[in-house]
């Protein structure tokens, strides 16, 4: 009756605590969600698909997630023949994908994420399987199957945008899924390489089928099934859920500290207040032990409320913030939060455990109160520091100043990091060494309060944050850890963004930039027309998983940039298109000099043998390998 009696006389003093632990677990209970939903899963297109297979996947450890290694045509027909004498497998479907964007009324439609890559071949709709609505398949090479939802009828002329530029189409149906279908031969002609072939099975044994396509396949490629179908998802939505993933563990993981904090400090605060009435209950026989149950039954009580309400809260907002997600471009378009119970469940318990720990200190105080303090009318803080403070307190005051040291001479890859750590050990020390920095700063703040016409109710706040010096820190502590962590991530992302994009900038030695609007890019009709030089971005790949970002320059390109190509070794006179130029740092990576043949494939799945001409420093090529 006594720890609920107490509970009742000091609720209102938990306020703090409360709407503090709420919003900690609902930010718990949103990452969670989100990191929950944010999983791999089977794109809808290959729904219908039973059995796919995959080229073979590359190194990513880059962070690029760079696409698999594709097939050659060659490649591409050999499989495709003996996977169709496979028992059971009705079809083998070549699935390609390209850029392909409709035109309507004069604008580039769809999110150009999904444009860069929803362009198929007719035959890839039964994957889904997706079915026409209205009119036919494509027959010739200028007519197109569109979604329904664009409102284009069959025999409706339509503009489409592919990497070579924009060209005539006639709408010959209209499909019930998304993407944009050309016949077999067009898709061909844009996408000759080859990532991954679908098996339609009917009512046959899909184990059976598994297990010899992965017999026939071999070590060209992998055989996948079921949920392992999610390793088809596209690579640009696997990058953009990992960034997003660092984003929401970080901020998932700010709650949880911010709200130990909070949670602590006010506890702290009330233990402080009600010093008097626990040395009366000790006077009157309570044990340590009784005390420190009635603050820990607050503790749990406050925290079984605030966590009840931080997941209701959680779980409302938690689709609002996957929606802004998707429209930053951190989480695909298709991306959706599911609310489900495990992530809820694991939030409110990860809340409690919170608030128990923010609490236990403050019981442990409650719990050393004299009962002679029941006979004092007042009482003055003799000691505001604690040994624990001064110790990790001054810890953290060295690593944070070592690490702003080492910031200002480190590398500029490493530099943002750097400086992100040395905030948070700087942030951690101020709020454990408050007692100490406190009482200066209220001097400072009401110097003049000490002239001959002060008041009478400032004088009183200035003193009596002078003799409560652990009182005042309590308080602030929370908001200088809130605060302070709120500008660091915010300034963290706004500089990483502003660097990202300077890094860019000054690598272009160019007085105007053509960019695109609308697009995923710039196709090479608009490049071509365009006065100036361009580089044509693409990716090598070597033997084994390996890769190699590479550019293709034409000859007046060139012409125009040698002189701030600094080359060590080798001549870059002229790059012949069996040559190739490479930086010091991927020469020296692979054992390449002047006169050696690197054997490439590009990504139309095809492999050729150049030689290296030349090797530029790090510091002047613009990407690993030019062409």
């Amino acid at each position: 009756m006594l720890s609920l009696a107490t509970v009742r006389e000091r609720w209102t003093g938990f306020a703090g605590s409360f709407v503090a632990l709420c919003l900690g677990v609902a930010l718990l209970s949103v990452g969670a969600l989100l990191l929950t939903s944010a999983r791999p899963q089977v794109p809808d297109r290959y729904a219908g698909a039973a059995v796919l297979v995959h080229s073979p996947a590359v190194s990513q450890a880059d962070a690029m997630f760079t696409e698999n290694r594709p097939w050659s045509p060659e490649t591409t027909r050999s499989l495709v023949d003996r996977l169709g004498a496979i028992a059971g497998v009705a079809a083998v479907v070549t699935d390609r994908s390209f850029y392909a964007q409709p035109v309507v009324d004069g604008q580039a439609v769809g999110d150009p994420r999904v444009a860069a890559r929803q362009g198929h071949g007719w035959s890839s709709a039964a994957l889904a399987p997706y079915r026409l609505r209205s009119g036919r398949a494509p027959q010739r090479a200028d007519e197109v199957v569109l979604d329904h939802r664009l409102g284009l009828r069959p025999g409706t002329p339509v503009t489409l945008l592919t990497a070579t530029g924009p060209a005539g189409y006639v709408v010959s149906g209209t499909l019930d899924g998304a993407g944009v279908y050309l016949t077999d031969a067009a898709a061909a002609a844009l996408a000759p390489g080859v990532r991954a072939l679908g098996l339609l099975t009917g009512a046959a044994d899909v184990g059976s089928v598994e297990a010899a396509a992965r017999a026939v396949v071999g070590t060209a490629g992998s055989v996948v099934s079921g949920a392992g179908r999610a390793a088809l998802e596209p690579k640009s939505d696997a990058r953009g859920r990992w960034i997003a993933s660092q984003v929401i563990t970080a901020t998932a993981g700010l709650a949880a500290f911010v709200s130990i904090f909070v949670v602590a400090s006010t506890f702290a605060f009330s233990v402080l207040q009600r010093r008097r009435l626990f040395a009366l209950l000790r006077l009157v026989g309570a044990s340590a032990r009784q005390v420190r149950r009635v603050v820990l039954g607050e503790g749990l009580i406050v925290g079984t409320a605030g966590a009840a309400a931080g997941v209701l809260l959680g779980a409302g907002i938690a689709p609002a913030v996957g929606a802004l997600l998707v429209k930053v471009g951190l989480e695909p378009p298709t991306f959706a939060v599911r609310i489900t119970a495990l992530p809820l469940a694991g939030a409110f318990g990860l809340g409690l455990v919170v608030a128990l720990a923010g609490v236990w200190s403050a019981a442990r105080r409650a719990a050393a109160a004299r009962p002679v303090d029941a006979l004092r009318a007042a009482t003055v803080e003799q000691r505001p520091m604690t040994r624990p403070r001064w110790v990790f307190g001054t810890l953290f005051l060295i690593a944070g100043l070592a690490l702003s040291v080492v910031t200002a001479t480190a590398d500029a890859r490493e530099m943002i990091n750097l400086a992100g750590v040395a905030a948070m050990a700087l942030i951690v020390a101020m709020s454990l060494l408050a007692p100490v920095t406190i009482p200066p700063l209220v001097r400072l703040l009401t110097w003049p309060l000490a002239g001959a016409s002060r008041a009478a109710t400032g004088l009183l706040v200035r003193e009596g944050a002078l003799v409560a010096v652990r009182r005042i820190a309590s308080t602030a502590a929370p908001v200088l850890v809130a605060v302070g962590f709120v500008v660091l991530i915010t300034g963290f992302t706004l500089t990483s963004l502003q660097a990202y994009s300077a890094g860019r900038a000054t690598a272009l030695h160019a007085g105007a930039m053509l960019v695109p609007d609308g697009t995923p890019g710039l196709s090479d009709a608009a490049a071509s027309a365009a006065p100036g030089v361009s580089l044509l971005p693409t990716t090598l790949y070597l033997g084994g998983d390996v890769t190699l970002r590479g550019s293709g320059v034409s000859p007046p390109a060139l012409a125009a940039g040698r002189g701030r190509l600094d080359v060590v070794a080798g001549s870059l006179t002229t790059l012949p298109p069996d040559a190739i130029a490479v930086s010091a740092g991927t020469a020296a990576r692979l054992g390449w000099r002047p006169g050696s043949t690197a054997s490439l494939t590009f990504a139309d799945g095809r492999t050729a043998d150049l030689r290296v001409v030349a090797v530029l420093t790090d510091a002047s090529a613009p990407v690993p390998a030019l062409l």
